[in-house]
């Protein structure tokens, strides 16, 4: 069980890509460190976000990050609009395939200061994951600044992820976890 871990960090590569992972304990948490990646540079519209996402309406500039698998991340204007979104996903596919990106994370910011997101990666809408780790990086390295993430509300599975900073590394985990529904 990873939570059972000996002291000190584990490093690990991962199956797709053999990406250098570096887990560990803080406190109770346990963290997964990362570090933005290089990204490819598609042209990016807001023709495009439509394209890909019909009825999508951007308050910010689409752009792409990565901490590992590159994201196209589409800012809406609150969490309203976000549930909203009926994306088009042969074409997030087809685009994403086409410009070397994995799907396309659309999210806002929330009243509280924390952001709340969806990942449009799978070709099934009931594939659609309820945590999406690399774009809490993704975002991370975007906003430059630590990030609080609520993901999953909308598939049933609500969950929150944490992001720091330490020593230039992303630090990605800490609670992360289903929340419990009242």
């Amino acid at each position: 069980m990873l939570l059972d871990m000996a002291p000190g960090p584990l490093t690990v590569r991962t199956a797709l890509r053999g990406q250098r992972l570096v887990l560990s304990r803080r406190g109770g948490d346990v963290f997964i460190e990362l570090a933005p990646q290089p990204v490819p540079a598609p042209a990016l519209t807001t023709e495009l976000a439509t394209r890909l996402v019909p009825g999508i309406v951007l308050v910010s500039a689409p752009a792409i990050a990565s901490v590992g698998s590159p994201k196209l991340l589409l800012e809406v204007r609150d969490a309203s609009a976000l549930q909203a979104l009926r994306p088009d996903l042969a074409a997030i596919h087809a685009w994403g395939k086409e410009a070397g990106v994995s799907g396309c994370y659309a999210w806002c910011r929330r009243a509280d200061g924390s952001l709340e997101g969806r990942n449009f990666n799978h070709l099934d809408p009931a594939l659609e994951d309820s945590a999406t780790g690399v774009a809490a990086g993704a975002l991370t390295v975007l906003l430059g600044q630590a990030v609080t993430l609520y993901q999953g509300a909308n598939v049933g599975r609500p969950c929150l992820l944490r992001t720091a900073f330490e020593d230039g590394c992303i630090l990605l985990g800490g609670a992360a976890h289903y929340l419990q529904r009242d």
